[in-house]
């Protein structure tokens, strides 16, 4: 069983692409799975349905059976979200599982750009990246298709794909204690020599001006090449972060947007906040 992952900033077009691709796979005799990585507050269930009722009363797990199709649901209630590995080992036997999201797990990945989208391409900083399907020509030494070349995207994903077992056989990174300033993610790629680390920075609760305050100042301790990973409940945040973000000249993704939870991923870029120049944010 071989594993290959899918990168790219939101609105790059990875879920169509692979809609595209994974009927091509089929089409050769090839068995494909897919593992997506979701936000918090998911689910695959329906309210006041018998599953739904049993979660809701405690059961730790869920699995729900017809002629068709089965499903397994596990709650964490609590526990840590299992990393990549521990999920492909829960996953039956096929040819190729296709990865999106994970983005900081040990796989090889294609990126997957869109131009249009204006958004700075992943490679340059990402070294788990193999290959490029873009819509536009690349400079770079790695292999690139065309996100409409649907075969020669296939052949990409299917040569760069790696083995389960080099995933599985990854090392588990140290578990670190959680909370506003504390690394929450170990597994990171190596960049100039060093490990990569992601800061969390939780704000739930805070209103406008302060995530974008104490953004600012949560930034300011973060090395040049590291992640910030901001946990919002303010609506405004979704304004005020990247336009600060914009004036410190640092990257940002909005990678997860709910109704209860807004989170930012900003990478630290090799400058400095230069306050004096920062825009204040807004109030109410």
């Amino acid at each position: 069983m071989k594993v290959i992952g899918l990168a790219g900033w939101s609105g790059a077009g990875k879920t169509t692409l692979l809609s595209r691709v994974i009927p091509f796979l089929l089409g050769r005799a090839l068995r494909v799975s897919v593992i997506k990585h979701a936000h918090h507050e998911f689910d695959v269930d329906v309210p006041g349905k018998d599953s739904w009722v049993h979660r809701q009363a405690g059961a730790t797990e869920v699995l729900v059976s017809s002629t068709r199709r089965w499903a397994l649901m596990h709650e964490l209630r609590g526990a840590n979200e299992p990393r990549l590995p521990e999920l492909l080992a829960k996953m039956a036997p096929v040819d190729l599982v296709v990865v999106e999201g994970f983005k900081r797990e040990p796989v090889s990945k294609i990126e997957v750009y869109r131009a249009a989208n204006g958004k700075p391409l992943l490679f340059p900083d990402d070294p788990r990246v193999v290959g490029i399907a873009s819509d536009v020509a690349v400079e770079t030494t790695l292999p690139v298709a065309h996100l409409d070349d649907i075969e020669d995207v296939a052949e990409l994903m299917l040569r760069s794909a790696i083995s389960v077992d080099e995933v599985l056989a990854s090392p588990r990174p140290k578990a670190e204690q959680g909370g506003e300033g504390a690394a929450v993610d170990d597994a990171q790629p190596l960049r100039h020599g060093r490990a990569m680390t992601t800061t969390k920075l939780d704000l739930t609760g805070l209103k406008c001006p302060l995530p974008a305050l104490k953004t600012r100042k949560a930034l300011r301790s973060v090395t040049a090449g590291d992640f910030l990973e901001v946990h919002c409940t303010d609506p405004l945040s979704v304004i005020d972060i990247p336009a600060l973000i914009q004036e410190t000249g640092d990257k940002v993704e909005i990678t997860e947007r709910s109704d209860v939870r807004i989170v930012f991923l900003i990478e630290k870029a090799n400058g400095t906040i230069d306050i004096s120049n920062a825009a204040a944010p807004r109030t109410r």
